[in-house]
This record gives structure tokens, C-alpha cells and sequence, in this order.
């Protein structure tokens, strides 16, 4: 947020500036169809697309998607600092996915097998689970403070047409680093 509105101002109607919010902007349209996949894919099992004729079944799957990404943008846009409150799922659950199941599985696997664990091999393994925990710990701590200085300065639930800037001047809004949640 900051140091992008910081690059935008440095470099008003720069190249570079609209070229990054051009391929952000596409990264954003097409990764959101891999994510969504599964699930997609699990409503229209569910749902028996399969039994359907096929101009039938690509039309509900058409609609199915469209209401699923529609669906999802208007909760993005109804709940208040939806960014803050992904990085606070995000600190959850990614850094679980990633660093502290798989490391728990690939033991329970092998004591299950009876496979050794060569002794370089566990205190890699309690590095990647000690850096896991704390990388989650430190990204919780920092989205509940953003979630909480969010919450302390703005009004959640601002007309989302009304322009930012104008919104907070409406309002009297503090500014963030009189708040005890703001860093």
C-alpha cells in the first residue's frame, strides 16, 4: 500500500508506474481461476453437472462460476479491511500449509514405517518447524495490529463509492499513529 502510492507519487505518469498496475492487474485475472478450481469443480459434481447434455451443462457451469467469483467479490468488498483480515487468515493457515504440516507428516510417516531419520535431517527439519511458528506467530501478531489500528482510525463501513481520502475528511478521521494499535 505505502510504498506503492510512494512509487506513484515519485513517478507520476511514468511508464513503469502503469505497467506494473497493467501486469498486476493481469496476474490478478488470471490466477484467481486456480485457487477457485477445486471448488468449482466440487459444486458441479455435486450439483450433477455431469448428467446434464453438454450445452446445458456448460451453460450451469458458466453461471456456477460466475456466481462463485461474484459471490466472492461481494464479500471482499462487504467486509471492512478485507486485505488486513486475509493476511491474518494467511498467517494462519499458509505458513501451516507450508512449513509446519508437511514437516509433521513426513515424521509421523516415517516413525509409522519404521524409517530413520538421519540426526542432520531432524534439526533441519526442527528449523524449518521453529521458523514456521515463529514466521505465524509474527504474521498473526502483525494483521491483528493492522486489523486493530484499522478499526481504531477508520469508520469500517465508509460508502466503499466514496473516495478514500474524501471519506477520511468527512469524518474527522485521527490520524493512525495516534492509535495504540498503529505502529
Amino acid at each position: 500500500g505505502n510504498v506503492l502510492n510512494y512509487a506513484s507519487a515519485s513517478c507520476d505518469g511514468c511508464v513503469i508506474v502503469s505497467i506494473a498496475y497493467v501486469v498486476i492487474s493481469l496476474h490478478v485475472f488470471l490466477a484467481i481461476p486456480v485457487p477457485l478450481n477445486p471448488l468449482n469443480l466440487y459444486l458441479e459434481h455435486a450439483l450433477n453437472f455431469h448428467l446434464m447434455e453438454p450445452l446445458r451443462e456448460t451453460i450451469s457451469r458458466i453461471l456456477l462460476r460466475t456466481f462463485v467469483l461474484l459471490s466472492i467479490i461481494a464479500v471482499a468488498m462487504a467486509v471492512p479491511f478485507f486485505g488486513d483480515f486475509l493476511s491474518l487468515i494467511s498467517a494462519i493457515s499458509t505458513i501451516a500449509m507450508v512449513f509446519v504440516l508437511p514437516i509433521l507428516f513426513y515424521v509421523i510417516l516415517a516413525r509409522r514405517n519404521n524409517v530413520s531419520i538421519p540426526i542432520y535431517h531432524m534439526a533441519f527439519i526442527g528449523f524449518l518447524f521453529v521458523f514456521g511458528v515463529f514466521a505465524s506467530i509474527v504474521g498473526l501478531y502483525v494483521s491483528v495490529r493492522s486489523l486493530g489500528c484499522d478499526f481504531a482510525t477508520q469508520n469500517p463501513y465508509v460508502n466503499f463509492f466514496v473516495p478514500a481520502s474524501t471519506a477520511a475528511d468527512s469524518m474527522n478521521i485521527a490520524p493512525a499513529k495516534n492509535s495504540t494499535w498503529c505502529f
